[in-house]
């Protein structure tokens, strides 16, 4: 399937926190405005989603939080 994504969390410069303890959020946003959000499931600190069809042509962030809303990493944008 071309819409599947799977991202693995890789954290090289600290020690990864508990997994249930992170937020991955898919924000996909068309002229500044966000149009659909996701947070997929975490398993193995590998997070599975597919972009649907009709927001292939967004701007695609991919942020991961911690529970407190920190950010543990940069923001990482998707280009399909």
């Amino acid at each position: 399937m071309d819409n599947l994504v799977l991202a693995k969390l890789i954290f090289e410069e600290t020690t990864p926190p508990v997994e249930n303890d992170i937020w991955l959020i898919v924000a996909y946003k068309s002229n500044g405005e966000l149009r659909y959000m996701e947070m997929p499931q975490i398993t193995d600190m590998t997070a599975g989603f597919i972009i649907p069809e009709k927001y292939k042509d967004c701007e695609i962030n991919v942020y991961v939080w911690d529970k407190n809303m920190k950010p543990l990493m940069e923001v990482q944008k998707l280009d399909i």
